[in-house]
């Protein structure tokens, strides 16, 4: 897919679907991510902003992006993601790749990440709009 299909948002409906399929219930016992990632999915999915964009899982955050090179923007303008830990916080982060990634927010309300998190990614879009590389260039 070329970076205009990914910058348009078409196609990601269809990784939103896989995302959702690959993690939703029931879960093994053993699987600890699951059962907590499956609410922040939920609610991310409630989002028609994030949904016109890429999601993945990495390193247990879910990570939205433009293209697939997202991880190489400048630090200004990376996305935040949301990470998850085992006893059901959600922390969103400046962004999933950088080891000066900030904590912006904290709470074991799945909703209230996403929601914050769709705010953060259409505030730093606003902002760099028409920059090389960003996801509305």
């Amino acid at each position: 897919m070329n970076d205009d299909a990914l910058k348009n948002g078409e196609g990601a409906e269809h990784d939103w679907n896989l995302l959702v399929e690959a993690y939703r219930p029931p879960h093994e016992e053993s699987d600890w991510f699951s059962p907590i990632i499956w609410p922040l999915l939920e609610a991310a999915m409630r989002q028609p902003f994030l949904r016109a964009f890429f999601p993945s899982t990495a390193m247990n955050h879910l990570v939205i992006y433009w293209n697939d090179q997202a991880w190489c923007a400048a630090e200004e303008e990376r996305w935040p993601a949301i990470s998850v830990s085992s006893d059901g916080i959600y922390t969103v982060r400046s962004d999933a790749w950088s080891r000066n990634a900030r904590e912006l927010l904290t709470t074991s309300d799945p909703e209230v990440a996403a929601n914050f998190l769709a705010a953060k990614i259409g505030n730093i879009k606003d902002r760099v709009s028409g920059s090389p590389g960003s996801p509305s260039a």
